[in-house]
């Protein structure tokens, strides 16, 4: 899921340096998920950081193992991005 923010956009593009708040705000846009959510799902990230700091990420660091599990169909969930997308909009 996270990939797919930042494949839309919502999150840096580059995948480099995504802090807690670039989560928080990106899951917010996206799909509109709470904040105090986003901290569930994002602590877990944060954990496998290699930035050298507690409150940022490099998408490639959930690839490790160790990491978050990757999707198991990343297509279904871009569609379900764009999904959730598509009914926010007026």
């Amino acid at each position: 899921m996270i990939n797919a923010l930042a494949n839309h956009g919502y999150l840096a593009r580059d995948g480099k340096n995504v802090s807690l708040a670039d989560l928080i705000t990106g899951f917010k846009d996206a799909i509109n998920l709470a904040p105090d959510a986003t901290l569930i799902v994002s602590l877990k990230a944060l954990q496998a950081s290699s930035t050298g700091s507690f409150l940022t990420i490099h998408l490639s660091d959930l690839s490790k193992h160790g990491g978050m599990d990757l999707p198991s169909d990343p297509v279904a969930e871009i569609l379900t991005l764009n999904s959730h997308r598509a009914r926010r909009q007026p």
